[in-house]
């Protein structure tokens, strides 16, 4: 089971392209980590791989945290699994968040 959480205060709220980008990369590494069959539903490992770079390209500098929000979203729901998704936390702080696996986004 995968869950990976965004924290934000405001939805409007910028954060760097490349700070956006490290996130994507971490969430990417930790689902084909953690997940038993990422590749199947985007059709093989190839498909997948595609479609991780066609997410990277579409985060712009102008993107924010909602909108980087709905595409990880929308990439997590190609897998159908009921377990993998990407919850925003509204209000919520860092220190309000104890997460055993050490990874916050936005550090």
């Amino acid at each position: 089971m995968f869950v990976f959480m965004i924290i934000t205060g405001y939805a409007q709220e910028r954060i760097s392209r490349e700070q956006l980008i490290d996130d994507c990369n971490t969430y990417l590494q930790y689902l084909e980590e953690t997940h038993p069959d990422p590749y199947t539903r985007f059709g093989g490992l190839i498909e997948f791989k595609r479609a991780a770079q066609d997410l990277r390209n579409s985060i712009a500098e102008t993107t924010t945290v909602e909108q980087f929000h709905r595409l990880l979203s929308s990439f997590a729901v190609v897998l159908a699994d009921g377990h993998t998704t990407i919850n925003p936390l509204e209000n919520n702080k860092k220190e309000n968040v104890e997460d055993p696996s050490g990874f916050y986004p936005y550090n």
